[in-house]
């Protein structure tokens, strides 16, 4: 999920400048003013997720967060192309998508912390770095390449039907393969 998910955000990071530039006509300000509210939404999220969190099991948040993080995502990068006046609905939705996004983050962090033993805590979280920092690495690489031949719209929309499939890959798999790890007796 992770690995699927920091190739998308390598293509975000450099398809959502040229996303508000060719699809919002926007500049710099407007990209500035996107990355800003989508930090207060997070922010909010840490709220929300603080109350309702306690009533989604820690092992479905992560699926539930990263489905509707990939909606809006999704919502983000379409309806602009269809609706007028883009820039202001795609602030609000910049906004929404902070919600969950916190949740995705507050989730993971929480899972890989109550999963892993002490002792092993810090290697696997090394190696989740290097993992997420090698495919980000790619996502970016493969923005560059595929840029100007596919457009922001499509890879986009590539990123975020990534984050909506690894939310529903997390919903279907993760409870019964944690069950399965922790009931496995040697």
């Amino acid at each position: 999920m992770l690995a699927a998910q920091c190739l998308g955000e390598g293509i975000f990071g450099i398809m959502l400048v040229v996303f508000v530039k060719l699809v919002l006509n926007g500049g710099s300000a407007v990209y500035g003013i996107l990355l800003g509210v989508q930090a207060i939404g997070s922010l909010l999220g840490s709220l929300v997720i603080g109350q309702f969190g306690k009533r989604v099991t820690p092992v479905r948040l992560p699926g539930v967060c990263t489905c509707f993080f990939g909606l809006i995502d999704l919502l983000i990068i379409d309806l602009p192309v269809f609706v007028k006046g883009g820039v202001l609905l795609v602030g609000l939705l910049f906004v929404l998508v902070g919600v969950p996004g916190a949740g995705m983050q507050v989730s993971k962090q929480t899972l890989f912390q109550t999963l892993v033993e002490d002792r092993l805590r810090g290697r696997v979280f090394g190696a989740i770095q290097a993992v997420s920092a090698l495919m980000l690495f790619a996502g970016i690489i493969l923005a560059g390449l595929l840029g100007d031949r596919l457009g922001p719209v499509l890879l986009l929309n590539i990123q975020g039907s990534i984050y909506f499939l690894t939310g529903v890959l997390a919903l279907l798999t993760l409870g019964r393969m944690l069950r399965k790890i922790f009931t496995y007796k040697p």
